[in-house]
Order: C-alpha cells, then structure tokens, then sequence
C-alpha cells in the first residue's frame, strides 16, 4: 500500500505518513509513504502517482487528506468531497500547506484506492478534538485510522 497525507507543511506530511506506516506494518502489513518513494518535497501529480504504482508494484493508495481541503472552483466540473477522484484529476490544492495545529476539530478523509482498477474502495471520516500539538493529531490519526483498516480487513498480509 503506498500511503499519501496531504496535510500540513513537508515536515507534518512526513510525520503523517512515517507514522501511518509505522501504524500498518505493525501487525505484518506491507506499506510505504510516498515521500520515501518520490521525495520529501515532490508534489502529488496523477502521473508521478501512476508512476509510483507501477515502478514499485502497489496493490492499493492510502491518501488522507484534510476535510474541505479541496476547492471545487479551481477546475470546472471536477468532483471534490466525497465524489474526489485521486486517479481522475490533479488537485494541485493538496499540495499546498494546511494548517492542522491550531483547529479545534479537525476532520480527515481516509480513502482507499485498488491500483489495478483506479476504483475507491474503502473510505472514513475520522475527527479529532483539541489536540494541542500536530504531533499529537498525527499520532492519534494514525493509530485511529489503522486500527480501523485492520477491523475491515483491508490491509494485506
């Protein structure tokens, strides 16, 4: 599984991914972060995206981003929310730094993606209340989001 955050600044996205990671091979599962793939500073494109699957043989894409990150006035017609489609368009505004420190609540969108067919194939919301650091969100997101992955089998042995 290759695991993409796209929340907050090069380093958070790291941790978020280091962490994500650390969360799901814990109990044998095969993931990688994507910065470990393309780099610490690559943006996420469809194609360095397609890219990384292929050279690296992934099965499935992990991409958390925040709630509401997406702006649906950037491209005409393009779906955004629960109709984001990460194989179908570029959203160049994931790229961009968003701020997960200083929110009271902060709600993240987990969604899974099969490589072979580009499909989602699982997804959640998960929220987080009056974390007073970004390390403390990421390491509760993690451990949130994995735990939920291995109760819907999900993950791959």
């Amino acid at each position: 599984m290759l695991v993409i955050s796209v929340a907050g600044d090069p380093e958070s996205r790291a941790l978020m991914e280091t962490r994500l990671v650390s969360a799901l091979t814990q109990d044998g599962g095969l993931a990688s972060a994507y910065f470990t793939v393309v780099g610490r500073q690559t943006p996420l494109t469809r194609s360095r995206l397609e890219t990384s699957i292929l050279s690296r043989q992934f099965d499935a894409v992990l991409l958390v981003r925040q709630k509401g990150q997406e702006q649906a006035d950037l491209v005409a017609n393009r779906p955004v929310g629960q109709a984001f489609d990460l194989f179908g368009y570029d959203y160049a505004e994931l790229n961009y730094a968003a701020s997960i420190a200083q929110a009271p609540a902060i709600t993240f969108v987990t969604e899974v993606y099969a490589a072979a067919s580009n499909q989602k194939v699982w997804a959640i919301d998960s929220l987080s209340f009056d974390k007073t650091t970004a390390t403390d969100l990421i390491e509760e997101q993690a451990l949130t989001i994995a735990a939920q992955l291995q109760k819907d089998r999900i993950l791959a042995r």
